[in-house]
């Protein structure tokens, strides 16, 4: 079962699904998943934050992360200031999408 993020539902004017899911649930046996997501690219063992860019990141999430550090790193920030452009939107490029419960 895939819940929707409840962001996704603000403005739709519909219940959240997760009472009748979590139902569901109960009824079935089903246990939250806790590891690899099957239906995405397996990490590696001992993943970086390279791998997660890589491997977690839509395509627009990356470069909009990389532009970011860019502006800091040619405007002369120091690399905490770069860093943390970076890794702002990592939560919305990719955990929040993919399998933020396991990572």
């Amino acid at each position: 079962m895939i819940l929707p993020q409840p962001i996704a539902l603000i403005g739709l004017g519909t219940d959240s699904p997760e009472r009748a899911m979590l139902q569901k649930m109960r009824q079935s046996g089903a246990v939250f998943m806790m590891g690899q997501n099957p239906d995405l690219p397996l990490m590696p063992e001992r993943p970086t934050l390279l791998d997660f860019f890589h491997y977690r990141f839509s395509d627009i999430a990356f470069m909009h992360l990389l532009q970011c550090a860019r502006f800091a790193l040619d405007a002369g920030q120091e690399e905490k200031i770069v860093l943390a452009r970076l890794l702002h939107d990592a939560a919305n490029g990719a955990l929040l999408r993919a399998d933020d419960g396991y990572w």
